[in-house]
């Protein structure tokens, strides 16, 4: 049996056998907060307030670098009925899934535990990202498109494995981040707000989000986004050569878009045909290459005037002999 199976009662247990409103989580907050927050050293941001779920809290505090992190404090209390015995091993657990999940997707990383008989606290610093509806998210080029479905696939399924959530019955959000690489260019990825597996719900619970039918809203959405956004104008301040360099450059980008496009609406289309397993969808964005890009001259064209110029060639040189 792997790590991941091993696991599953574990994760499962405490939402089949308790079913707390978060009750305990909100006196624990309004009686402990103002302590907690001096006991860490940590400052609340500004307009910021403890987000309460029925198993646990988190609060966004200051950080030194907040242009690419998030600073998250997160707090598991102990309902009056548990024993620390109990307890303490499985609030341990869930914070421990959370702190592999978000290193192995590059995500995040706990920075900090502090395991208490009342109170289970972990501090998350979580890489900061844009919805992809946010007109300042910063789309990736079509090129990058295929390897950027591809890793979030695979996140995906990595969850599942880890969290026992098939039904992605915890995920209310979805983040694009743009990763700096040193001198190289910039990674981009898509992760899933999993804090609520870990803490539980917040109010009513969400119809659950087949991955399937997430996976499908990603794809249209990348392709839209796409489309309407197009490719940036052109230098005015560009002549010559640079021009001319620039001109073909923006000329390629908006038919990789082209075909990147069809080839996502394309895989859209096929997804609502065939209402497919998720292990099929897994299978056709593993074959994603960002489509076909049409010849910037048609190859039928090119052809004709490599006719006509060989044609024009003979007749000149019957003509020279």
């Amino acid at each position: 049996m792997s790590q991941a199976n091993t696991h599953l009662p574990f994760m499962l247990s405490y939402y089949q056998s308790q079913r707390p409103d978060g009750t305990h989580v909100q006196r624990y907050v309004g009686d402990k907060s103002e302590k907690l927050l001096k006991l860490l050293g940590e400052k609340v941001v500004k307009d910021q307030s403890w987000a309460i779920h029925s198993h646990g809290a988190w609060l966004r505090v200051e950080s030194d670098n907040s242009e690419l992190f998030e600073r998250i404090v997160i707090v598991l209390p102990r309902p009056e009925q548990h024993s620390p015995k109990l307890f303490t091993p499985w609030a341990e657990g869930r914070l421990k899934h959370l702190a592999r999940y978000v290193e192995r997707t590059n995500s995040g990383r706990i920075v900090r535990f502090l395991v208490q008989k009342q109170v289970v606290i972990a501090i998350l610093m979580a890489r900061r990202g844009f919805d992809l509806q946010d007109p300042l998210c910063p789309l990736p080029e079509s090129t990058v498109v295929p390897g950027l479905l591809k890793l979030f696939d695979r996140e995906i399924n990595m969850y599942i494995n880890w969290m026992s959530d098939e039904e992605l019955s915890f995920i209310q959000a979805l983040k694009l981040h743009k990763i700096p690489q040193a001198h190289n260019t910039p990674q981009y990825k898509l992760s899933l707000d999993i804090l609520p597996t870990v803490l539980g719900l917040k109010g009513k619970s969400p119809i659950p989000l087949h991955p399937v039918t997430l996976m499908r809203g990603v794809i249209g959405e990348i392709a839209e986004q796409l489309d309407s956004r197009g490719i940036e104008p052109p230098d005015s301040d560009l002549r010559g050569w640079r021009k001319l360099h620039d001109k073909y450059k923006r000329s390629l980008q908006r038919r990789q878009n082209e075909a990147c496009i069809r080839e996502l609406d394309s895989l859209a289309a096929k997804i609502d045909l065939t209402q497919p397993s998720y292990p099929q969808v897994s299978t056709w964005l593993s074959q994603l290459d960002g489509g076909r890009v049409e010849p910037l001259v048609p190859l039928r064209l090119v052809l004709a005037i490599m006719c006509l110029i060989a044609a024009l060639w003979v007749l000149w040189s019957q003509q020279g002999g």
